[in-house]
Order: C-alpha cells, then sequence, then structure tokens
C-alpha cells in the first residue's frame, strides 16, 4: 500500500511522540509536543527538513534496526519473526530523507500492531 506524503509525516510525528491537528481557523496541520511547562506547537516535514530526518535516523539507530549499505538503507525488524527492508539510495538528500521517513513507518506500524 503506498502512502501519502502527509500519512507519513504524521506517522512519523507519532513515533516521536507529537501529537497532530487540524487548525480551526486555517486548516493547517499543526504538531505539538507536550511538555512539563508549555504545550509547544510547530511546522514538522521531515521529508524536507534534515534535522528532523536525523531526529528520526537516531530513532532507528536507538532500537538498533538500522544499516546503511552503499545503494541501500536497511533495517530490521527482530521478535518472533524477523522482518527485513531495504530501501535503495541514489546519492540524493530527497530520497535518503524519504527512505528513513519510509522505515520510521515500517518500525512504527509493527510496533503497533504488536
Amino acid at each position: 500500500m503506498t502512502m501519502t506524503d502527509l500519512e507519513i509525516t504524521k506517522l512519523c510525528a507519532e513515533a516521536m511522540g507529537y501529537h497532530s491537528f487540524t487548525s480551526p481557523q486555517t486548516g493547517e496541520l499543526i504538531f505539538q509536543q507536550d511538555k512539563p511547562q508549555a504545550i509547544v506547537q510547530f511546522s514538522y516535514d521531515p521529508l524536507h527538513d534534515d534535522a528532523q530526518v536525523m531526529a528520526l535516523e537516531d530513532w532507528l539507530v536507538e532500537r538498533g534496526v538500522l544499516q546503511y549499505g552503499k545503494h541501500w538503507l536497511m533495517f530490521w525488524l527482530g521478535g518472533d519473526s524477523y522482518h527485513e527492508f531495504l530501501f535503495p539510495l541514489d546519492g540524493s538528500k530527497e530520497r535518503r530523507r524519504h527512505a528513513i521517513c519510509e522505515c520510521v513507518v515500517e518500525v512504527f506500524g509493527q510496533r503497533i500492531a504488536t
């Protein structure tokens, strides 16, 4: 099943612990993070923002599922059954960002399903 960029972005945000909602005034999608002293609202677009996608990369590394090959971004899920996913890299930053986001969606989706 192919996901839209918006669906990928929402799942990445959820994996990072962010909440999303649509502004009733503007219809814009807004993300927020609940902090002890305040609620912080911000724009979130890891498919186009290097810093945000690096945080997602750290999220994958902390879970021990990410590995880079020369032309592939690889990750695997352990547990009862072993799953390996490969995402081709073409040298572009855009493809790398998208591959990392797709990995997060797969990992997070597997964790929701279990």
